[in-house]
């Protein structure tokens, strides 16, 4: 027998299935004095919008629509809601408002001022305002402002002030110098000072170069590059490039020599100044350079206990290494001009 003449199998069939609409009642009884609750939405009943009138077209050829209609029942709210913004608070039901005092406020008047005042009080602010940048900036980068000033006291300290004097003002005084037959040694900053001859010279301030670093430096801070007779003339100092550093002295000259090299030697030296009181030190520092000095005191020798040694030199003629006065000062003096002129 084939397939598709055999009999179907009553339990294959497909019948329909009745299906009971009604939800299940899960409902209590509710406790004595209680009503069941309604929900709102199902108490309103709208009215169905009546159909709409056919739309007909007016004389003028433009389409006329008839009035919106519906018998929709409104709901009273107790008030108006789009007169909300302009009824006031009080006049909402069921809203109180209370009172609140406030302070009186003064009124804002401002003073009469001129025009002066005016300019005053802005620069005045104006200056607070940059003070209290600077004062941010200050706390922001303290290195920045910690190398600035670093900087600022560097320059001040290197640039020194200049005096020139009148065509042919000269010192014409040699430095005087006497050795010493039983010379008296000296304790200084931990060390001995052996004094070999004392010294007294009155001459201009070439140059002048202050020393930190060094153990020279513990007992001479500052070397003062000195000149008298022709090295004293203004006008053979600019013809002069003069240079100081490492405690040497070096000049030079391009073109014609200014004046006989062994006069522009001999009648010129590089001092380490070892100040005997502060005081010169003072002097040494007030005096700009080409001004004019007058110091006294000796010429040594400086020993330390390790066994270093620092020597001077005793005569004006010699040049290069060794050949630079250690020159212990007791008393220094500026010379002005007119004493130089007489």
């Amino acid at each position: 027998m084939s397939k598709e003449h055999a009999p179907s199998d009553p339990k294959d069939r497909d019948e329909p299935v009745e299906v009971d609409d009604a939800r299940p009642s899960f409902e209590l009884p509710l406790p004595p004095g209680m009503q069941p609750l309604v929900e709102p939405s199902r108490e309103r009943r709208v009215a169905p919008v009546a159909a709409a009138p056919s739309i007909t077209a007016s004389s003028t050829g433009g389409i006329v629509l008839p009035p919106a209609h519906t018998d929709a029942t409104p709901v009273d709210v107790g008030f108006d809601p789009y007169a909300l913004d302009a009824s006031p608070l009080d006049a909402l039901p069921g809203l109180e408002v209370e009172d609140v005092p406030r302070a009186p406020r003064a009124p804002s008047v401002a003073p009469a001022v001129s025009g002066a005042n005016v300019a005053s009080a802005s620069g005045t602010s104006a200056r607070a305002a940059l003070h209290e940048r600077a004062l941010a900036f200050a706390h922001a980068h303290p290195r920045i402002v910690v190398l600035v000033v670093l900087a600022l006291l560097a320059i001040a300290t290197s640039w020194d002030r200049t005096e020139r004097w009148p065509k042919g003002t000269k010192i014409d005084d040699e430095p005087v110098q006497e050795e010493l037959a039983e010379p008296r040694v000296t304790a200084f900053e931990g060390y001995e000072l052996i004094p070999k001859a004392t010294y007294r010279v009155r001459a201009r301030i070439l140059s002048r170069e202050r020393y930190r670093w060094g153990r020279e430096s513990d007992l001479s801070s500052y070397d003062l590059a000195l000149g008298w007779g022709v090295m004293s003339d203004q006008r053979v100092i600019d013809a002069l490039e003069i240079r100081q550093g490492t405690r040497r002295y070096t000049y030079a000259w391009s073109g014609d020599e200014p004046a006989h090299p062994s006069a522009l030697a001999r009648q010129s030296a590089n001092h380490h100044i070892i100040a005997g009181s502060p005081d010169v030190n003072e002097v040494i520092e007030d005096t700009p350079v080409g001004g004019a000095l007058e110091l006294e005191g000796d010429l040594v020798v400086v020993e330390a206990p390790d066994g270093w040694r620092w020597a001077t030199s005793l005569s004006r003629m010699d040049v290069g290494d060794g050949a630079c006065e250690i020159f212990h000062v007791k008393r220094a003096r500026r010379l002005s001009l007119d004493e130089i002129a007489r």
